[in-house]
């Protein structure tokens, strides 16, 4: 009974088995499909460089632009009160200097717990690579099939197009858009090129 609580593995796994069932996903290639863990490179890259230029918009806001302006706030502000209670004498600098170091401390917890949380987003699922460029087409495809009719395809989905086994966790990150997708070859075989897959719950 244990198994099938709600926060169990094989409750959540039985869960994704559902999704992908209602979906009536079916393998749709013949050959052998390569299973690679992503490189580090393509790691940083999906952590760096966005493929959709709304995202990159947003980044650019929210990682750049706001924390800056709040650092200059809280410099103008510091700034203020040390030359309103102090003016420019040496024992005003030399405590406008500790209150800095106490308010960057602050700022750079704010990041940090912010960049760990941006990190989440990002799913370093395992990449897959075909035998034949037929095929990866053949995925890509049903891939594009999928998001018109349910508006979103799960690297799940994708796993089962290729007859991969995956986890639960794969139901959870996914593509609602896959506009600048095409198929490349590699050393390894025909890859599919994915935008970075992202929280779809």
């Amino acid at each position: 009974m244990d198994d099938f609580k709600p926060n169990s593995y094989r409750f959540k796994e039985e869960q994704a088995k559902k999704e992908a069932e209602s979906k009536n996903i079916q393998k749709v290639v013949s050959g052998n499909v390569k299973v690679r863990k992503r490189s580090e490179a393509t790691k940083f890259k999906d952590l760096f460089i966005s493929e959709d230029a709304h995202n990159v918009g947003s980044y650019i806001l929210m990682e750049v632009l706001v924390p800056a302006t709040k650092k200059a706030i809280a410099d103008i502000v510091t700034n203020g009160i040390d030359m309103l209670l102090y003016g420019e004498s040496g024992s005003g600098r030399r405590r406008s200097n500790a209150d800095r170091v106490s308010f960057d401390k602050m700022y750079d917890r704010g990041d940090s717990r912010r960049i760990a949380s941006n990190s989440r987003s990002t799913y370093n699922y395992d990449e897959l690579y075909f035998e034949t460029r037929g095929e990866a087409e053949d995925v890509l495809d049903r891939m594009r099939e999928i998001v018109s009719n349910y508006g979103i395809v799960s690297v799940a989905d994708l796993y089962e197009l290729a007859g991969v086994v995956g986890n639960y966790t794969d139901q959870r990150y996914g593509w609602t858009g896959l506009r600048n997708t095409d198929v490349v070859r590699t050393r390894y075989g025909y890859q599919i090129r994915l935008p970075r897959a992202m929280v779809i719950e």
